[in-house]
Order: structure tokens, then C-alpha cells, then sequence
């Protein structure tokens, strides 16, 4: 058996296409307990995008070679249940319009899992910006929360 059908990676890898071809993976950018996040091009349009993969961290695995998502220690309820919840967020944020809440611009189901699509915007997250330089002044910090409550 070749040993590139059996590599398991929990992110796609750079240069994968998803939907068609309508996006092509560059970079994974984050990830958290529901989900990775990668950097993409959206090949028509010619412009970066970001998407959000529902990938349960812990609970799926993937192979490499046909890069779908496969279970691991969840039944198909649970990650079912969970898939749906990340379908309605993407469904409710694609509703939304406030210069404080990201755009979801397209949505799809492939490789067992579902895929939400934003515009990618270049900066940093709050998160590395308090872990960079500390706790957040008073000031600099009402005005996060502002434009947060605002949203």
C-alpha cells in the first residue's frame, strides 16, 4: 500500500481544493475544540478567504489521501448534533450585517463535514495581543468591549 493513502493529518494540507475548486487551501491559521481555520483563495473571484472546517478536536481523524473526516471515539449522533449547531451559527452570522460581526459568504458540506466561508482579514487576534504584551490598559480594554457589545 502506498504510504501517501495512509498518512493521517488532523488539517488539509496546502493546496487542496474544496468545493469545485472554488477555494484552495494556502495555510491552516487556527483551531479550537469545533473547528480548524484556514487561509484560502477563492479562485474566481481571485481574492483570500478564510474557512472554518467543523473538525471536533480529539473526535476526528482524517485521511490524508481522500481527506475526508472520519469519527474517532464519538458516535455519529454527537458529532451530528454539533455539525448542525456549526450550520445554524453560520446560517444566523449570514444574517447579520455590523461592521463589528464577520461576514459568512458561503457555506458547504464536503468530506463528511460542513465548511463556512468569511473574508479574510489581516491582523491579530485580542488573544495574542494580551498574550504579546500583557494585560490589556483600562482604556485600550473598555474600548474592545465596547466595540464587542456594540456587535
Amino acid at each position: 500500500m502506498d504510504n501517501e493513502n495512509t498518512e493521517l493529518y488532523k488539517e488539509l494540507q496546502p493546496g487542496t481544493a474544496l468545493n469545485g475548486g472554488k477555494y484552495i487551501i494556502e495555510k491552516k491559521i487556527g483551531e479550537g475544540g469545533f473547528g480548524i481555520t484556514y487561509k484560502a483563495m477563492q479562485t474566481g473571484l481571485n481574492r483570500s478567504v478564510c474557512i472554518k472546517e467543523y473538525f471536533l478536536a480529539g473526535r476526528c481523524v482524517r485521511n490524508t489521501y481522500a481527506r475526508t473526516v472520519q469519527l474517532q471515539g464519538v458516535g455519529e449522533d454527537v458529532f451530528e448534533k454539533y455539525r448542525q449547531a456549526f450550520v445554524k451559527e453560520a446560517q444566523t452570522l449570514a444574517s447579520l450585517r455590523h461592521p463589528n460581526i464577520v461576514e459568512v459568504i458561503d457555506i458547504f458540506d464536503e468530506n463528511n463535514t460542513s465548511y463556512m466561508v468569511m473574508p479574510f482579514i489581516e491582523g491579530r487576534s485580542l488573544q495574542s495581543i494580551v498574550e504579546k504584551n500583557g494585560p490589556l490598559p483600562y482604556p485600550e480594554a473598555v474600548n474592545y468591549i465596547a466595540q464587542i457589545t456594540n456587535a
